[in-house]
């Protein structure tokens, strides 16, 4: 009996983690691109939200969603907190600043940023680049040149 206890209190556990993997399994890149706009920036001026959006090309290896769930590289992913965008407003703001950023659409101010942080944070990583300029809230940097 509390073998039979144990599996359903693993399977209970696993379930969600299952369905998340199932969910992740299933967003595209514009899903993903969306997701991280509306997380990290969705109370951010749409030049902003777009800025952010350029830093995530940027930085793109394999694929959008590869990169913004990529470990911590987005703090969003890595709050604890589901990923759940309820503001339908700020959601279909997020796809269509991703959209005109996936279609070519760039920050001048920002242009080859691949880093960038809130102002009320100072991460010690943000010593190492070059800043270029900052937008609403977030402050953006791109890797020095060789």
């Amino acid at each position: 009996m509390i073998k039979f206890i144990i599996l359903i209190a693993i399977l209970l556990l696993a379930f969600p983690l299952l369905m998340l993997k199932q969910a992740m399994a299933e967003q595209t890149d514009e899903d993903c691109m969306a997701e991280a706009i509306y997380f990290e920036g969705r109370s951010e001026p749409i030049i902003g939200q777009l800025a952010i959006a350029n830093v995530i090309l940027n930085r793109v290896v394999v694929s959008v969603c590869a990169t913004v769930h990529d470990r911590c590289q987005f703090s969003y992913w890595c709050d604890g907190k589901p990923e759940i965008m309820d503001d339908i407003k700020a959601k279909n703001a997020a796809y269509n600043v991703g959209r005109l950023a996936m279609d070519g659409a760039v920050v001048g101010q920002v242009e080859g940023a691949t880093h960038y942080h809130a102002n009320y944070v100072n991460p010690k990583w943000s010593k190492e680049l070059a800043f270029l300029n900052q937008i609403g809230r977030h402050l953006f940097y791109m890797e020095y040149e060789k």
